[in-house]
C-alpha cells in the first residue's frame, strides 16, 4: 500500500513497498512524476465532479410531467452530440 504522510513543514513523504510487484512501478518515479500523477488525477476528479453536478442540475430542471420540457431536454442534448 502506498502511504502519504504530511510532515510538520507541510511537505509530503510518499512511501511504498519497493519489492511489491504492484508497487515497484514507483521505484523509478521522480518527485516530478509524483506531482504530475497527483495533478492529473486531481484535475480528472474535479472535472468528473463538476460534470456530475452539472448533469444533476440539468436533471432537476426538467419537468417530467410536462412532455414539452422533456422534448426540449432531449433536443438540446442531441444538438450537443
Amino acid at each position: 500500500m502506498i502511504n502519504v504522510t504530511q510532515e510538520s513543514d507541510n511537505t509530503f513523504t510518499i512511501s511504498w513497498d519497493h519489492e511489491d510487484p504492484g508497487e515497484s512501478i514507483f521505484n523509478s518515479f521522480t518527485e516530478q512524476d509524483f506531482i504530475e500523477v497527483l495533478k492529473y488525477y486531481s484535475e480528472r476528479s474535479l472535472s468528473q465532479s463538476n460534470y456530475t453536478a452539472k448533469s444533476y442540475k440539468e436533471f432537476e430542471e426538467v419537468d417530467y410531467d410536462d412532455p414539452e420540457s422533456d422534448e426540449i431536454y432531449h433536443k438540446d442534448n442531441n444538438e450537443a452530440n
